[in-house]
């Protein structure tokens, strides 16, 4: 029995052969997936640059020329998700501190504000309603 190709290589053979930006919807149903899964697939392979939308306000796919390459050379399949190409700037520490600011750079430039990520957002909003829960409840057995 041959061995099927994992769904990334199918979206992105599917894109290569696409002569305009394509939607989830259409490449699911030439390669035989549900749109909701095809999207899902199309976000990994946007975040690790073998695929983009050309305008964010659409739900729409193009594949890049990295994505041309993945599909000349694949790698060995395996279950783990994509890894992105670029990596990123500030690694996401899991303890309760918050992260290091990036080192400044040469004089006289002014250093972008670094932004918290989205799960350490939720971490510290999720920290202070447990806080303001606590505190609730000890007022309550006071009273």
């Amino acid at each position: 029995m041959a061995e099927e190709k994992p769904r990334t290589l199918k979206v992105l053979e599917a894109l290569s052969k696409m002569t305009e930006p394509s939607s989830p919807a259409d490449i699911g149903i030439v390669i035989g997936v549900s749109p909701r899964d095809t999207g899902g697939t199309l976000y990994d392979l946007g975040k690790a640059g073998l695929a983009r939308k050309p305008d964010e306000k659409q739900s729409l796919w193009l594949i890049t020329d990295k994505g041309r390459k993945y599909i000349e050379n694949p790698p060995v399949p395996s279950d783990r998700p994509l890894k992105p190409i670029l990596e990123p700037t500030t690694q996401t520490d899991h303890s309760d501190q918050p992260p290091e600011p990036p080192p400044p750079g040469p004089l006289g430039e002014e250093q972008p504000e670094t932004v918290p990520s989205q799960a350490d957002l939720f971490k510290a909003e999720g920290k202070e309603e447990l806080n303001r829960i606590n505190e609730q409840e000890a007022m309550s057995l006071l009273n």
